[in-house]
């Protein structure tokens, strides 16, 4: 029985590290592209019109250095609209956000329909029939703890002048000096920044937008009559969707923006327990879309990557993790010694760890100025990082399995704020 269901763990591994390839070969391409090449981004000839989008619930604490940082860009501010939906606060948000400047501040409350996606819904219901708002060409979605560089707007508008209809920046930790696991939140999108988000755009395929700090033009809201992406994931539902209409997404890296991290791992666990099972509902909604596409779409390689990413990201990590850690146990338990069974221990840790320290090294190397930490704590937190990324096979079975996971606030602000995010 033993040998049978050893044969039986070895094929399933064989299977497994086959997906596994199929699924991530083309993202170490992704390195070698995004360390020897640049993207090229000529400089605008004209100034465009933009209106910035802020969903905030209860985020007093935060929304005012999100429109100051907005005002204070080095872009002309008559071509500068701010436009904010907060959303079932029961804070001073909205008092916040008029008082710090804002164009236009809505209101909105609905208990049922709760979370990002139904308030950028309810926002563009507003703007549609805003004749000054619609003169908009484009509009950035921000969330409320964000802050933005001097020149982001000038060097989006450098993308957007040169034909991008869709575009986002360099999602920069503004806290990384609040501990593990800011810094290691921080990592994560800087991998997605540095090595999937530069190499696409460098090869001319599209990449994906990643719930703030990204572009795209009015044209597409006017067409689509308003937004209409309501999942846990709505930013990947909307890229997804666009993608497969045709439309393209670039990445600027000049434009840096700066986004507030979870400093705690109970915060961080939540957070990406909502992103998990959103992107499962994205996968489910679009999967034959995308495998399609593949084969039909002018699109074909950024279909592939998508499928291949989402399926990837929720299915494959929570059954590859399921099965190897089983056939982990199951070893140990059948070893002819307890010494043995410590070097499948070790080995399993050991090819996990040097797998997950790889995702990071390449962005860490390449994005080693926009860390402002001590080279010491840069290269201890990078060696802790497996760790971090580990915590995603459990959150990848719950988001796999689970039909109870919803929209959950998370805390910004000073450490103790009892603010709430979207």
């Amino acid at each position: 029985m033993e040998e049978i269901i050893g044969k039986i763990f070895i094929y399933l591994g064989v299977v497994i590290g086959i997906l596994f390839v199929l699924c991530y070969f083309h993202t170490n391409i992704y390195m070698i592209i995004t360390l020897l090449f640049n993207p090229e981004t000529k400089k605008a000839k004209k100034n465009h019109r933009y209106g910035f989008i802020i969903c905030a619930r209860n985020e007093e604490a935060v929304i005012g250095n999100l429109i100051s940082s907005i005002k204070a860009q080095d872009y002309p501010q008559e071509l500068i609209n701010i436009y904010v939906m907060a959303d079932n606060c029961i804070d001073n948000t909205a008092t916040c956000a008029r008082m710090a400047g804002a164009t236009k501040v809505f209101e909105r409350f609905n208990k049922e329909k709760v979370g990002k996606g139904y308030a950028l819904e309810a926002l563009f219901d507003e703007l549609l029939k805003d004749e000054e708002a619609m003169k908009c060409e484009g509009f950035f979605v921000f969330d409320a703890d964000n802050t933005l560089n001097k020149n982001y707007t000038a060097r989006m508008n450098d993308v957007f002048d040169n034909g991008a209809r869709i575009a986002t920046g360099y999602r920069c930790a503004s806290n990384f000096k609040d501990g593990f696991i800011a810094t290691a939140n921080g990592y994560y999108f800087m991998r997605d920044c540095f090595v999937m988000h530069r190499a696409r755009t460098i090869i001319g395929a599209s990449t994906m937008v990643t719930g703030t700090g990204w572009l795209m033009s009015s044209d597409i809201i006017k067409k689509e009559n308003g937004w209409h992406y309501v999942c846990l994931a709505e930013d990947s539902e909307f890229i997804t969707e666009q993608v497969l209409k045709g439309e393209k997404s670039v990445y600027c890296h000049d434009a840096i923006f700066y986004d507030e991290q979870p400093i705690t791992f109970s915060q961080s666990w939540k957070q990406r327990k909502r992103w998990l099972k959103g992107t499962v509902q994205v996968t489910n909604r679009y999967f034959k879309e995308l495998l399609k596409g593949i084969f039909k779409s002018e699109n074909r390689f950024t279909c592939y990557d998508f499928f291949v990413s989402a399926v990837s990201y929720v299915y494959l990590t929570a059954i590859g993790g399921i099965v190897g850690i089983a056939s982990c146990i199951f070893n140990m338990l059948t070893a002819s010694s307890v010494l043995q069974a410590i070097l499948i221990a070790l080995g399993y840790l050991g090819g996990l760890y040097s797998a997950f320290i790889f995702m990071a090294l390449v962005p860490v190397l390449g994005c080693w100025k926009r860390v402002p930490l001590s080279a010491g704590k840069k290269i201890l937190y990078l060696l802790m990082f497996p760790a971090f990324v580990a915590t995603y096979i459990p959150l990848a079975v719950i988001a796999l399995f689970s039909k109870d996971v919803k929209w959950e606030p998370i805390a910004h602000g000073v450490k103790n704020n009892k603010t709430a995010s979207m």
